[in-house]
């Protein structure tokens, strides 16, 4: 409910474009000051979070979040935004034909920081070595720049290399700043066993309860019934480490249809503001990719199930909704002159 609360003020509030600029920069910059702190807190003891022992994932960096793939995912919608912040001065101050000095004017004084937040956000999402979380998030960040620059690219030809440059980019960060990643990654594949197999299990709570479901919230106790018995016994299995299955489970397929619904309209929205609006094209870009981003991972894991992460992703996504629209130019009519504004009309042949 607070999600959708969220959702609804952002689109009210974002129908101004200061207001959705301001949604975005508090998002971008709260994510930076969090990534810089989670770094610092990781350097001097990974072990503890503002002080307090972790019970777990006690080698990777999680911030101020108990769970990896949460602060992964996190990071990494906060590096997607400032990855317009970027594409936008980039837009706006391009040299052209300027020379070397002009070159550098504009790195020290427009392109640095967004650079730089970009990087620290990257790295910190990279230092949870979350496999998910940081694959999302790299697709966020190609939906981004393809969604920030399509009307730059001359044919679709071009924009399918740019896209195959971007991926290749891409795996090329992964090596170089990703190396937890990609070694768990090959070590461990892209996901395990005991997932897939709760998901199969959950299948099954749907299959017993396709219309109502077992209760909104509810999962936690029906799922031991269905545990498959290739799952570890380690360990409980309170979220189905997929939202979708989790909340068709609980309320049932009738409910989760129109939530599909409804969640592919907000996409193809998006997708139809990037595509469409000439000017302001910063914040739907900035909202679709993070949507893309936390879309992806919660279908592997529960990342919008944590309130933290869920409501400024709803915010975000709310004020690049609202931006969407386009922007109608005021019409202003002819003035109509009054009797007794002392005007004299005359008529010419």
């Amino acid at each position: 409910m607070i999600a959708i609360l969220t959702l609804s003020c952002a689109f009210v509030l974002g129908a101004k474009e200061a207001y959705a600029r301001a949604i975005m920069a508090a998002f971008a910059c709260s994510g930076l000051l969090y990534a810089v702190f989670g770094v610092v807190s990781y350097l001097i003891d990974p072990s503890k979070i503002l002080g307090y022992d972790k019970d777990a994932y006690l080698a990777e960096l999680t911030a101020t979040f108990y769970n990896r793939n949460t602060a992964a995912i996190y990071f990494g919608c906060c590096a997607v935004v400032w990855l317009v912040f970027l594409s936008e001065q980039f837009r706006r101050r391009k040299p052209g034909r300027a020379n070397f000095q002009d070159w550098r004017a504009v790195l020290h004084s427009e392109l640095l920081p967004p650079a730089a937040a970009v990087l620290i956000c990257v790295v910190a999402m990279f230092m949870t070595r979350s496999r998910a979380g940081s694959l999302a998030s790299v697709v966020g960040l190609i939906v981004v720049l393809l969604g920030f620059f399509y009307r730059s690219f001359a044919s679709r030809r071009a924009l399918l290399v740019a896209g195959i440059a971007a991926v290749f980019a891409a795996g090329v960060l992964i090596q170089f700043l990703g190396g937890g990643v990609a070694e768990r990654v090959s070590v461990e594949g892209v996901s395990d066993q005991g997932r897939w197999q709760t998901y199969l299990s959950t299948w099954r709570i749907i299959k017993d309860y396709p219309w109502l479901g077992t209760g909104l919230g509810s999962f936690a106790w029906v799922f031991p019934a269905y545990r498959s018995p290739l799952v570890s016994s380690w360990g409980v299995w309170d979220r189905a480490h997929n939202t979708f299955l989790e909340l068709t489970s609980e309320l049932g397929i009738p409910f989760a249809v129109l939530l599909a619904l409804g969640w592919i309209a907000m996409i193809a929205w998006l997708v139809r503001g990037v595509l469409t609006r000439r000017r302001g094209v910063g914040c739907p870009a900035a909202a679709l990719g993070v949507m893309v981003a936390a879309t992806l991972h919660t279908m592997v894991d529960f990342p919008l199930q944590i309130p933290a992460f869920s409501i400024a992703v709803f915010a975000m996504v709310g004020a690049g909704l609202s931006q969407s629209f386009r922007s109608r130019p005021v019409r202003r009519g002819p003035s109509r002159i009054q009797p007794g504004d002392g005007c004299v009309i005359s008529k010419t042949a």
